[in-house]
């Protein structure tokens, strides 16, 4: 009994969530390859400095649904030129999903934008749209949806880097 209990925690760490930050940002949930969630970022309008900012509460419970997931979550930083405003806001924004993922205690991998990408030699959005068009051809996939197709790959190369973990463990 407790070795099927251990073979099915094993299983299901293979969902695997990757979270392309940003209030439009995406959230895909991938049950090996098949998705079994793919959507936007929960925002919600605030007045005052933010006016609109990561609805923490939604988020959790998208999230807690997948306890036993893995997490890839692009790792961003702040860019020469961008307002202040704006730095504040995305930094809101990706500690208030980090502190989400840390409360339902799923392990968090930071990956920077070029090692997923390099990886899955991807240059642009618009490649990154491509890419997923014709992995899920069924799908319908607009321009605005780039967010997604970032998040979709992202856990895809989580699920890649879990498969080489796993390998290495036998």
């Amino acid at each position: 009994m407790g070795q099927d209990i251990r073979q099915k925690a094993q299983e299901r760490r293979k969902v695997i969530i990757g979270i392309d930050p940003g209030l439009d940002g995406g959230i895909a949930i991938l049950d090996g390859w098949s998705i079994e969630l793919l959507e936007t970022i929960p925002t919600e309008t605030k007045g005052g400095f933010i006016k609109r900012q990561v609805d923490a509460q939604k988020l959790g419970n998208i999230l807690r649904v997948y306890p036993d997931a893995v997490c890839y979550l692009e790792r961003v930083a702040s860019r020469p030129g961008q307002g202040v405003g704006s730095v504040f806001s995305f930094g809101d924004t990706y500690g208030c999903i980090r502190g989400v993922l840390g409360a339902l205690n799923i392990p968090v991998y930071m990956v920077a934008p070029q090692t997923w990408k390099k990886e899955l030699k991807i240059s642009s959005k618009e490649d990154s749209l491509k890419a997923i068009k014709d992995l899920y051809p069924d799908m319908k996939w607009l321009k605005k949806d780039h967010n997604l197709a970032e998040a979709v790959l992202i856990a895809m190369y989580g699920i890649k880097e879990r498969e080489k973990h796993d390998k290495n463990d036998i």
